[in-house]
């Protein structure tokens, strides 16, 4: 369960529209606040900032949930070290548990709000009134948390894929490179980069309304989120081609041991079924060197295209911002 799950007050609502009404309360509070003190020239950031705490929480959450269902439907082709449902508990607490946090996690988690909450105090709080600068100052740590959270469970989500497509394998049906357990995770990771996209897009939204302009290092954190989608994407296909690989050499392992055994029979003076079986199982041979390696379809060149293009646009913004 993550830390968006075990937070909710009430378990009766589901998650989604119980999380975007904490996104309209955390908004509705603040401009409460602003209209009493009058401090109302800030209003798109404060939209922002509150949808963008409630959108992530709710991604974390789905992300998480299909990431179960996920593994449940890959467990017939991988071998899990020791019980895939320890596995599976370990692996959702790594990603969405604090506490579970390793300590060089938690040292991220801690320089990442010290480092942006210093240099916001350093350029001034954009209120007058203490009671403003207060709830400025709450709201920017929900912020940073869900920020530093997603890069966090993006680079969870990278490990986790590298190890899952190095487990063993187990025996399958021979030729069968597109297995429905490699679709499924190559979908659930393909949204995943659609969800870190629309995150970012919004974080870029943040970013152009901040009342600070483009200072060094929220360009940096700017360029650096614009890029997470793409990576996410690229590491996808990467990994998935391996395990397509993986899929390929053994069916030609298989064969190979098939040929070799029955090149033996006809060393010896075999009959004429074994020569034609020979000859079958050659020619299988060549189709199980012709398997697709590469998780190449429509799904995937659409989801590669939006990924590449908002880097592209954001630098151009970026570049734009700064004359």
């Amino acid at each position: 369960m993550t830390i968006y799950e075990r937070t909710m007050v009430t378990k009766k609502f589901h998650y989604i529209p119980y999380w975007l009404t904490v996104g309209v309360l955390l908004f509705a509070q603040q401009e409460l606040i602003a209209k009493i003190f009058k401090e109302t020239e800030l209003l798109p950031i404060r939209i922002l900032v509150s949808f963008y705490v409630s959108v992530s929480a709710i991604f974390m959450i789905n992300l998480k949930n299909i990431f179960v269902h996920v593994i449940e439907q890959i467990g017939e082709l991988f071998e899990f070290p020791g019980s895939q449902d320890s596995w599976l508990e370990n692996k959702i607490n790594e990603f969405g548990s604090p506490e579970k946090f390793s300590i060089a996690t938690r040292v991220y988690f801690v320089v990442f709000h010290l480092g942006f909450t210093i240099t916001v105090l350093s350029l001034g709080i954009p209120y007058k009134s203490w009671v403003s600068d207060i709830d400025f100052l709450i709201t920017l740590q929900f912020f940073l948390f869900t920020s530093a959270h997603m890069v966090y469970g993006v680079a969870i989500l990278l490990k986790i894929l590298a190890e899952i497509v190095n487990f063993p394998l187990k025996r399958m049906p021979f030729y069968f490179s597109r297995h429905p357990g490699i679709l499924v995770l190559a979908r659930f990771y393909s949204r995943a980069s659609l969800y870190s996209l629309a995150i970012v897009i919004i974080l870029a939204l943040c970013v152009w309304f901040n009342p600070y302009g483009l200072f060094s290092a929220l360009i940096f954190w700017w360029l650096f989120t614009s890029v997470i989608p793409i990576i996410l994407f690229i590491w996808t296909f990467i990994q998935s081609h391996t395990l397509m690989l993986r899929i390929r050499d053994k069916s030609l392992s298989l064969i190979s041991q098939q040929i070799q055994e029955c090149l033996d029979l006809v060393q010896k003076g075999a009959s004429k079924d074994d020569v034609e079986r020979l000859a079958k199982l050659m020619g299988i041979q060549d189709m199980a060197s012709e398997m697709s390696i590469y998780p190449v379809g429509i799904e995937g060149a659409t989801t590669f295209i939006v990924t590449f293009f908002y880097p592209v646009v954001n630098i151009a913004f970026t570049i734009y911002g700064m004359q």
